[in-house]
């Protein structure tokens, strides 16, 4: 477009029709308030492509503090854009694949913030993602007996990146306690800075129960045994 084209309104013919109107009403808000401002929005290159730019906008005043004119600086942004999708949809794939894992799965930021579970994990505490995220009480979800042990494992894997196994009991929404194996494990990235935590835990209550039954058996097939010695020891007593 020759510059006389472009003077005034009349670079908004290369704006995306998506755009135009909303970014219009921000430009109209930007020079009715003086403030500087940016946006993102699709121009049309010169092929008939339409690309993605950063737009910023900043006004020149004069001594007296009045506008003299406005500068403003277009960045070439497809590429970011393009990658951010990207992201977005690999974000999006695994979060289906977590949603889809027969596990509790939780994932922390680097200070142990609540970034995501999956929706086997809010489904048995009876929490939204939001909910779950704005809980404050680390510790409120542990059976009072495993608390201060798990929270103890947690914060050396928070504080020293390494990786902890336990098992521990994990409340329901309805209040009962389940057994669980659970392991914690850091994501670094290229330069080994801890990116996420990621903490998986397996239903092992089943497993739990049977040993406990097990036990139980053994020590009353113990007793049952210690008897009858106890029974013949008496008799020869009497005999003597």
């Amino acid at each position: 477009m020759p510059p006389e084209q472009i003077a005034g309104s009349g670079w908004h013919a290369v704006t995306h029709p998506d755009d135009r109107e909303r970014h219009r009403a921000k430009w109209l808000a930007c020079v009715a308030s003086g403030k500087p401002s940016e946006d993102e929005l699709r121009f049309r290159r010169a092929d008939g492509e339409y690309r993605w730019h950063l737009q910023r906008r900043v006004p020149l005043r004069d001594e007296a503090g009045n506008i003299v004119k406005w500068y403003g600086v277009v960045t070439d942004i497809e590429d970011r854009k393009r990658a951010e999708d990207k992201i977005r949809e690999q974000e999006s794939e695994l979060r289906q694949m977590l949603d889809l894992t027969p596990q509790v799965v939780a994932v922390y930021g680097p200070n142990s913030e609540r970034v995501y579970a999956n929706r086997v994990a809010l489904d048995y505490i009876g929490l939204s993602l939001e909910e779950w995220r704005q809980a404050s009480d680390r510790g409120v979800y542990f059976h009072p007996d495993d608390r201060k042990r798990v929270l103890d494992s947690f914060d050396r894997a928070f504080s020293g990146g390494s990786v902890e196994e336990m098992e521990l009991r994990l409340r329901k929404g309805d209040g009962t306690y389940r057994w669980f194996f659970t392991r914690c494990v850091p994501l670094r990235d290229e330069k080994g800075q801890i990116k996420r935590f990621y903490a998986a835990s397996i239903d092992i209550d089943d497993r739990k129960r049977a040993e406990e039954r097990l036990q139980q058996e053994n020590v009353a097939l113990r007793k049952k045994s210690i008897r009858p010695r106890c029974l013949k020891r008496s008799l020869e007593h009497l005999r003597l």
